[in-house]
């Protein structure tokens, strides 16, 4: 195999290898909170619904939204200065991760303009 070929091949497992990193920290996160929980509860600690309400709250639409479209804005803009550094021997190569880059920064810009305006949220 030629640089040609590893050179995308190592792009495009390197967002595997980061979506899966993420998800596998998420879900020890969650275990390991979990477990917490179940600890307390075998130990007779009284757990208030106040807590446990905060535990299980998931973020607002907005907040949720916001949180989502600066991720995206991020890969975008990550995307065309990745770009800019290979460009500076190929303009063609510029030229396409800033085509690359329009998806993940116009997705990033929707959930923005969602989260803020509030656009299918009820008030919260």
């Amino acid at each position: 195999m030629g640089v040609e070929v590893i050179v995308p091949l190592g792009l495009f497992l390197m967002v595997v290898g980061i979506i899966w990193l993420v998800s596998y920290f998420n879900s020890v996160r969650r275990r390991e909170s979990h477990e917490t929980l179940r600890l307390a509860i075998s130990n007779g600690q009284a757990l208030s619904e106040d807590l446990l309400a905060k535990y299980f709250e998931e973020p607002s639409g907005k907040t949720k939204d916001i949180r989502r479209g600066v991720i995206w804005l991020s890969v975008g803009i990550a995307t065309v200065v990745s770009g800019f550094s290979f460009g500076r021997f190929d303009d063609e190569v510029f030229t396409a991760f800033s085509g690359i880059a329009a998806f993940p920064a116009l997705i990033g810009l929707a959930f923005l303009g969602f989260g803020l305006l509030g656009y299918g949220h009820k008030s919260d």
